[in-house]
């Protein structure tokens, strides 16, 4: 064979190995490709496996059709989703959006928006609910509803996202920071609060103790006028007569209390 020959036949091989390669689409699973062409996109997305396209006509691009988890931070992995709050202080947020891109609509989201349809679609959306669903509490309460203000969020972006062939599998909310001046004021609110629990306490236990002061007078007192009404006329001489001494007890009146003169006793 002719080194001609052989040149060309080595030349027809690699067109078709060129060709062949440029027509095979490989799409990986948790995935979907999509087939572009002149015409426009196809709306038949591509299953996991291997299928062919027509190559130089027909492009591919697989799409992410698994669960993905969204953040609300920037570059430097900071919160960055921003809310006022319905008494207007500003809390900056750290919020996650778990979503997967339903698989029948692969191909429809990427002809709307192309390959970046978290930028396009699932941030703007998430933002606008973040700020929608936190404005609706107030600061001093914000820290503690945090799982039912990721239940209003995800209220509001799940219908909004579905009709843009995004499934939200989950919202929660990670984190919130208060502005400085609001937590030193709060803080500020706490100790003032703690000094007067502490000082209405002392008041309560002086009263207490007055109290109880009062109450030991007064039973003192009344024991006094108990053993006041008990010492009678009768009672003395009875006790006079144990010791020996005889007494003579004096009537004032016919039904007055009984007066006697110790000086009047008889030995």
């Amino acid at each position: 064979m002719s080194k001609k020959k052989w040149f060309k036949r080595i030349g027809v091989g690699a067109v078709i190995a060129v060709v062949a390669y440029a027509s095979l689409v490989i799409t990986p699973f948790g995935h979907r490709s999509v087939i572009w062409s002149v015409g426009g996109v196809s709306y038949e997305e591509r299953q996991p496996g291997l299928s062919f396209i027509v190559p130089f006509v027909q492009r591919y691009h697989p799409v992410v059709v698994r669960e993905q988890r969204y953040i609300t931070v920037d570059v430097d992995g900071k919160a960055n989703a921003f809310v006022q709050s319905k008494d207007l202080q500003e809390i900056t947020v750290r919020a996650s959006l778990v979503y997967k891109v339903d698989p029948t609509q692969a191909a429809e989201l990427y002809d709307d928006v192309g390959p970046f349809y978290e930028e396009a679609i699932i941030e703007p959306i998430f933002f606008d609910a973040v700020k929608e669903a936190g404005g609706q509490r107030v600061a001093l309460s914000f820290a503690e509803e945090l799982a039912s203000i990721a239940d209003d969020i995800d209220a509001i972006v799940t219908p909004q996202l579905a009709a843009r062939g995004i499934q939200v599998m989950s919202v929660a909310l990670e984190d919130a920071v208060f502005d400085p001046q609001f937590i030193e004021s709060v803080k500020n609110k706490v100790i003032a609060l703690q000094r007067e629990q502490e000082t209405i306490t002392l008041v309560r236990i002086a009263d207490n103790e007055a109290q109880a002061i009062l109450l030991k007078g007064q039973a003192e007192a009344d024991v006094q006028d108990a053993l006041a009404a008990s010492v009678t006329p009768d009672v003395v001489c009875y006790e006079l007569a144990k010791q020996g001494v005889k007494c003579v007890p004096e009537f004032v009146g016919g039904d007055s209390p009984f007066i006697f003169d110790l000086g009047t006793a008889v030995e």
